[in-house]
């Protein structure tokens, strides 16, 4: 890696017992959690050193975690119950789907959740109920997103992606056709273009304003994470050595190539987080190792976890850009204090 004069940040970290599934921040960014596969969850606070909760849900298996409202957690589990959890580890019934197998979940930061069940698409408030759902899908919905103004969910299944507007589903949506099966769905902030991962090892984009639609491939794994920069110029994903960035600061990357950002690497980049008011994203590792490295083009590539030996699975900054947390596929979990 490159060299740097940069002092390392300080991390607190924990060693666990499963691997862990998801790990994201409250809306009010005062506490961390740690969702794992074996049920539990553990809640860090912003101190240093921080207070740590570890909370017994009662699930075998925890598939899904969002934040919602501004101090709670969603949970998903694998009989289909959905757990609300706040930041003082206090679980509460939310929801449940006892013949479904949910993991995929998104927020509109508002405090409205959704739920893939099956081929629906549910909608609900932040104590539990139900605000509205779609009719059935193609197939299996197999990634969530909301605009950034929460007025449309976009769901991605097999043959492309659909947009609801919220406030009247269950209303003819707009459908995106493109063949394969697509995963991960993201949307720019500024409502131009919208992005999946597919099976096929791609990243396809369609132009919304314009109608139009283009393939990004060339991975060497499917690209399962996504990040859009905090000035919407890029949009960074895994699945190759390095972090992939795709230009959008004009017509789109059409024609563009990709700017490689990080280190490169033999385990390949399995999740990517892209700071929320610097032009930095957060690349992690097949090998567990987290590096922080620059959008704009100059050299910094600044180690922040060491690798545990197993993929890191999720990477999420706290909306002031001050902390980072990561967790691995074999339950290391880490607390950054990036702006310390």
């Amino acid at each position: 890696m490159t060299e740097t004069a940069i002092p390392l940040p300080p991390v607190a970290s924990w060693s666990l017992d499963a691997f862990v599934v998801a790990a994201r921040w409250t809306g009010a960014d005062t506490a961390a959690a740690f969702a794992l596969a074996d049920g539990t969850v553990l809640i860090a606070d912003r101190a240093r050193p921080p207070s740590v909760r570890h909370v017994r849900t009662g699930a075998a298996q925890i598939l899904a975690m969002t934040p919602v409202g501004a101090d709670a957690f969603v949970v998903a589990t694998d009989t289909g119950a959905l757990l609300r959890i706040d930041a003082s580890g206090t679980v509460h019934p939310f929801a449940a789907y006892p013949d479904a197998w949910i993991d995929v979940l998104a927020t509109d930061g508002r405090g409205t959740v959704a739920v893939a069940v099956n081929r629906t698409v549910v909608l609900l408030r932040a104590d539990g109920t139900e605000a509205g759902r779609t009719p059935e899908h193609e197939s299996t919905v197999g990634g969530l997103a909301f605009s950034a103004d929460g007025s449309r969910i976009v769901a991605s299944h097999y043959g492309g992606a659909t947009i609801w507007k919220v406030a009247e589903l269950p209303a003819p949506p707009r459908r995106l056709r493109f063949a394969g099966s697509h995963l991960d769905v993201t949307v720019s902030a500024n409502a131009r273009f919208l992005a999946t991962t597919t099976q096929e090892k791609e990243v396809h984009v369609w132009r919304l304003r314009e109608n139009r639609d283009m393939r990004m491939s060339g991975y060497y794994a499917k690209p399962r994470s996504l990040s859009w920069s905090s000035d919407g110029a890029w949009l960074v994903t895994s699945g190759g050595d390095a972090g992939t960035a795709w230009p959008f600061s004009g017509p789109g990357p059409e024609g563009q190539a990709p700017r490689l950002v990080g280190p490169v690497s033999e385990s390949l980049v399995t999740a990517v987080a892209c700071h929320p008011g610097a032009p930095l994203v957060a690349l992690g590792y097949g090998e567990g190792t987290v590096v922080l490295a620059s959008l704009t083009g100059r050299t910094l590539e600044v180690p922040i976890v060491d690798g545990s030996g197993k993929a890191v699975t999720t990477l999420a900054w706290s909306c002031d850009g001050r902390l980072l947390v990561a967790g691995t596929r074999d339950g290391q979990a880490s607390l950054v204090y990036v702006d310390d």
